[in-house]
């Protein structure tokens, strides 16, 4: 691609999302950067994209106040040669988003709450400079070159957008908005808590364990979301009433501010954090203990004959393997379940 107005070079393609697509770039002030493109729309006359332009500059120089290690920073506003396009520079995080790992797997409480820790750092300050986030899911938080997780795609979504969901891109994410939201109520600081939330729950999750099981947007507007999440067996009590209480179906029942989420993160376990991995036909953990691995394997391939089995060794391989738990004969997948959330609770 030609150069720009402000000599900023556009490299490779990283991505796309529901405002465009993401490219590497190199400018002449701020070095490697991240560039959010937003071409012009084929039936957009003239109006219409001055005003699209308007817009995107107004908002572009709302969003440089965000100055926070928690949020990627907005360098500036470009527009192209061509008047056919709106450019956003940003800061480029090195380590991608959480989409990727969400769709590898679950994961670990211990690295959950560093996550979630710099997600709500960053949440409460857009939310003390006015702002909301509105599209808070796993690839709108992003990882620096030092693993610190930011928020991105700040701003750009509007209310009129939010009722918008449901394209075939967004759909997958359509339960992270409140009921309140999909009732036709305006966004607000406990809408981004709620879609916090689910985020969370989505990572702790995993793709394959989030799509099994996920209540959907039926059970937003029912009421029920909260009371209807399915768990993985090893993920903590205290994570759980955390997260229910960020998704309760009445915003004055939530938590009121992002600040008092975080209280209650700060004191969520870490400990034991579990490596799982989920796959159709069974889910494995496997933790070290000392000197010693403790590894749960569930063989769910047939839900109604499930069977698990738990057990340590040395992890040197010089001693005896002990069993800690298991099933003596076949049980339905719910049984397995339940027992097993039994077990990981008495796990110290």
């Amino acid at each position: 691609m030609g150069n720009l107005l402000s000599k900023l070079k556009i490299g490779r393609f990283v991505g796309a999302g529901h405002f465009g697509q993401v490219h590497e770039g190199d400018d002449p002030v701020h070095g490697k950067v991240a560039v959010k493109r937003i071409v012009r729309k084929y039936d957009d006359d003239d109006t219409q994209w001055d005003a699209r332009k308007a817009g995107a500059q107004e908002e572009a120089q709302n969003l440089k106040k965000a100055h926070h290690r928690n949020v990627v920073t907005v360098h500036h506003y470009v527009e192209d040669d061509t008047d056919e396009l709106i450019l956003y520079v940003m800061e480029f995080c090195e380590g991608g988003s959480l989409a990727e790992p969400y769709k590898a797997g679950p994961i670990p409480i211990d690295q959950m709450r560093s996550i979630a820790t710099d997600c709500l750092s960053g949440l409460g300050h857009l939310h003390a400079n006015g702002m909301l986030h509105r599209d808070i899911k796993p690839g709108n938080l992003l990882r620096d070159s030092r693993g610190r997780t930011k928020l991105g795609d700040f701003g750009l979504v509007t209310d009129r957008i939010v009722q918008g969901y449901g394209s075939p891109g967004d759909y997958a994410y359509s339960d992270h908005m409140a009921p309140e939201v999909l009732q036709g109520a305006p966004t607000s600081p406990k809408t981004d808590i709620w879609a916090t939330g689910v985020t969370f729950y989505r990572l702790l999750s995993g793709k394959q364990w989030h799509e099994e099981h996920a209540p959907g947007m039926p059970a937003v507007m029912a009421g029920r979301f909260a009371d209807k999440l399915i768990w993985l067996p090893h993920v903590p009590a205290d994570w759980r009433r955390a997260i229910r209480l960020m998704l309760r179906p009445d915003p004055a029942d939530r938590y009121q501010t992002v600040h008092a989420v975080e209280k209650a993160v700060a004191a969520l376990s870490i400990h034991p954090a579990w490596e799982c991995a989920v796959s159709p036909e069974e889910i494995t953990w496997r933790r070290q203990k000392g000197a010693r691995t403790h590894q749960v394997v569930w063989d769910r391939s047939d839900p109604k004959k499930s069977s698990w089995q738990a057990w340590s060794e040395p992890t040197d391989g010089i001693g005896n393997k002990r069993t800690l738990g298991g099933t003596n004969k076949p049980v339905t997948a719910k049984t397995a379940h339940n027992q097993l959330t039994k077990f990981f609770a008495t796990q110290t």
